[in-house]
């Protein structure tokens, strides 16, 4: 199994020749903020690089979030804020859709099986690029594309000042690009067929904004993740069905214990906002940058001590580093119903119901 951060790192490297995040200083910069905060911000940083792909065709208009320029063979991109949902909800991807400048055409044609694992788009209030990466965790397919407004696209030519250009990082001109409308869209990190990233290009051209956006939504999953591996998330999904669920990794079950014990809920963020990102010899310092998390209440202070009983009762006090992760499911009908998903392949899958009022496991 791939851990969200392993995956997030080999995409960013693989995206596009962006500077390296330099991951040590910035977990030695947020030490005050606890294991969860440091975690959150090395993935919030290692995410930055995906976004960072361009091509185009028109108009020399400049909007505060990300700027693109293409020209001949080379292109060049400055972000300057960029907000992170990993991943959105439906309500999120609809509301990100709503404000966007341009009309959103989403991938379509996509593997079965295939999911929306996250979105960063900028500027955060009327987003002109929408970068969304998608996984199937059976398949291998693993996939972004960056969704621009073919208005913002400078495709004449670069700064010409000496100190604008070392703000910019340049390369070669990206491949296959395409125009729907007013959307110009870059597929990177394909490792498969050309002809794979063409069939989705020719479903793009047969949507439209609303059908895509639709099929974009059934792409989520219906349980809240909150870190960890992305094989156990499609695993707690078809294990919740309908239930309002959230998959607890082993960062945060580690808190579980004295949130538990002090009555209070688990708190997670949903949104990570980039902001000032400084730049230093034409590269971006995301460690640097403003980071705010919006953060909410994921599971309420009667739910965590449900989860607290689960883990008791599972026998795993105390090791939770090399255990398990855990789907909690809101109360229905008086009831908790909660399941430790292990690691290991070879160890199976335990369901444990908890009583609302007494906390106790009911056999």
């Amino acid at each position: 199994m791939h851990s969200e951060f392993s995956m997030m790192a080999k995409s960013a490297r693989a995206a596009i020749a962006v500077p390296g995040v330099p991951f040590d200083k910035i977990v030695s910069r947020s030490r005050a903020l606890g294991y969860r905060d440091r975690l959150r911000m090395v993935v919030a940083c290692g995410a930055l690089a995906l976004a960072a792909v361009a091509s185009g065709t028109v108009g020399p208009k400049v909007y505060d979030g990300i700027q693109f320029w293409f020209a001949g063979n080379r292109w060049a991109v400055r972000v300057n804020s960029l907000t992170i949902m990993s991943p959105p909800s439906a309500n999120d991807l609809r509301a990100v859709t709503a404000s966007a400048t341009f009309p959103v055409v989403y991938p379509v044609g996509l593997p079965n099986g295939t999911h929306l694992i996250r979105i960063l788009y900028s500027p955060a209030d009327r987003p002109t690029s929408i970068t969304i990466n998608y996984l199937n965790t059976r398949s291998g397919f693993h996939e972004g594309f960056t969704l621009i407004d073919s208005r913002i696209i400078n495709a004449t030519t670069f700064p010409n000042s000496p100190k604008q250009q070392s703000h910019f990082r340049t390369g070669p001109s990206a491949q296959n690009p395409w125009r729907i409308g007013d959307e110009t869209v870059m597929a990177f990190n394909d490792k498969g067929p050309a002809a794979k990233v063409r069939a989705i290009e020719m479903a793009m051209r047969s949507t439209s904004p609303a059908e895509s956006l639709s099929a974009n939504v059934a792409m989520l999953w219906k349980i809240r993740w909150l870190g960890g591996t992305f094989e156990l998330t499609d695993v707690a999904d078809r294990l919740a069905g309908d239930r309002a669920g959230v998959l607890i990794d082993r960062g945060n079950l580690r808190l579980i214990s004295e949130l538990a014990r002090t009555h209070r809920p688990l708190l997670a963020p949903k949104i990570t906002y980039l902001t000032n990102i400084p730049y230093v010899g034409g590269l971006p310092q995301y460690n640097r940058a403003t980071i705010r998390w919006g953060r909410d209440v994921t599971i309420p202070a009667g739910g965590v001590r449900a989860v607290a009983t689960a883990m008791a009762a599972a026998g795993e006090s105390g090791r939770w580093t090399d255990c398990c992760e855990i789907l909690y499911t809101a109360a229905q009908n008086g009831t908790y119903t909660l399941w430790t998903l292990p690691m290991k392949k070879s160890q199976s899958i335990e369901r444990y119901e908890i009583d609302a009022k007494t906390y106790r496991v009911r056999s």
